[in-house]
């Protein structure tokens, strides 16, 4: 009687953890699809933003300039639109080859533009002179990002 006593507590013992254990990967499993639901519910970085359509228009503060500036005032030109920041290394890595394009002898009708995710002016401006970015950029705003549909950065786009 002993023996089935203990056995049928090790069951129970060994069922609870069980338990717990599939319990853990079905909540696990239901954040992780809210999570990617909700990530990729409007596409990885520019869902929205169908080839062909115009591009969203905005008016920025230039920071290696005077005043605001405008898409449009690229029009003819063909953009390479780059959204980034300071902080994000991968931002960091691209930076040259966009200062390089940019620099492209017999590239006169395409312009590298930027637009900083940053929020101080300060650091931008610095980061500007210490990598001799010569293209336009942009202090961004919720607005040119949430138009635009980024998510991730480096976002670059061909207009």
């Amino acid at each position: 009687m002993e023996e089935n006593f203990e056995q049928s507590q090790w069951d129970k013992a060994e069922t609870k953890p069980q338990k717990r254990q599939w319990l853990f990967w079905i909540v696990a499993f239901f954040l992780l699809y809210t999570f990617f639901n909700q990530f990729f519910s409007s596409g990885f970085g520019s869902a929205h933003l169908k080839a062909g359509t115009p591009a969203p228009v905005f008016s920025l503060l230039r920071l290696n300039g005077v005043g605001k500036q405008s898409l449009e005032d690229f029009k003819g030109k063909v953009v390479v639109l780059n959204f980034f920041a300071t902080w994000c290394s991968s931002c960091r890595q691209q930076m040259p080859d966009l200062i390089r394009l940019h620099n492209q002898a017999g590239l006169d009708n395409l312009v590298v533009v930027g637009i900083s995710g940053d929020s101080s002016l300060t650091e931008i401006r610095d980061y500007l002179g210490q990598k001799k970015i010569n293209f336009p950029v942009f202090l961004g705003n919720d607005k040119a990002f949430k138009d635009f549909g980024v998510k991730v950065l480096p976002t670059t786009y061909l207009i």
